[in-house]
């Protein structure tokens, strides 16, 4: 049977992602902060898989809640998938957002995924498993007032791709997922540092809000996209380094890919400028 960690598991891709992994008959642990009182959002899933589903308290930024989640995972028998999946976005102009901000986008986005994958790894190598790592199209392309995260995301990426190919001789493979804007409750849960009136940055970040309520309002994809591709990677023999996910994802992706840099940063200069003017 197999075994799968999914950080992150209350909303979202992560939540969609436990309940197929065990209408496929895995064992998950799911994880997330403040489990105590929030059982309810499993109620279904523990019906029908009883003991399948594990249900951890895991605040992946705080060391002593991984420690003890590695430990309950390794005295059950081990673990085959980690998908780092907890993530929350902060957003606004860098020059105002304060350094403490910046320090906790890092610490849940970046050195959690980071610090409970080095705890696990020695599990997943004597499984030969495998690491799926959820970044961001923010992590291959960035744009205005979206610093702090795509700063975290792009860090991932980077550790990511090195260990892509330092744990393959050991038999560990590494993914990382790349989705663009899909249906979630991200929206909900992101901090934004706006601008005040009489700020340089007023009129982008005026610009940016206008942009998110359009958007909120159920623009985007379903997540079941994103579900099927982490399945499949769960799943398949080989997996490949990088998948993007979503129309948007692959069109800001090829643009990167396969325009020259230099154009493909004038290009999006332009459209930034028309979408957040100063």
């Amino acid at each position: 049977m197999k075994r799968a960690l999914i950080t992150g598991s209350s909303t979202g891709f992560g939540r969609d992602l436990a309940s197929a992994l065990l209408e496929r008959g895995w064992t998950v642990y799911a994880s997330l902060r403040n489990s105590a009182g929030r059982e309810a959002l499993f109620a279904e899933d523990r019906k029908r898989f009883g003991e399948r589903l594990r249900v951890l308290e895991l605040d992946v930024a705080q060391a002593a809640q991984r420690e003890a989640a590695a430990r309950a995972i390794e005295a059950e028998g081990g673990l085959d998938c980690l998908v780092n999946n907890a993530a929350f976005g902060h957003f606004g102009p860098f020059e105002l957002i304060p350094e403490d901000a910046w320090r906790r986008q890092f610490e849940v986005n970046f050195f959690g995924a980071l610090f409970l994958t080095r705890r696990l790894l020695p599990a997943l190598r004597t499984s030969r498993g495998r690491i799926l790592n959820l970044s961001s199209i923010l992590g291959l392309a960035s744009f205005p007032l979206s610093s702090p995260y795509a700063a975290s995301k792009f860090a991932l990426e980077g550790w990511s791709e090195a260990l892509y190919y330092e744990l393959a001789p050991h038999g560990v493979q590494v993914g990382l997922v790349e989705p663009g804007g899909f249906r979630t409750k991200f929206s909900d849960n992101l901090l934004v540092t706006p601008a005040p009136a009489d700020s340089p940055y007023a009129g982008q970040s005026a610009a940016y809000a206008r942009w998110r309520e359009k958007r909120a309002g159920g623009a985007g994809t379903p997540p079941e996209v994103v579900v099927r591709a982490l399945v499949r990677l769960c799943e398949a023999r080989r997996i490949p380094l990088r998948t993007v996910v979503g129309l948007d994802a692959r069109a800001l992706d090829g643009i990167g890919r396969w325009l020259p840099r230099n154009l493909a940063t004038g290009l999006l200069s332009r459209v930034y400028a028309r979408l957040m003017p100063k």
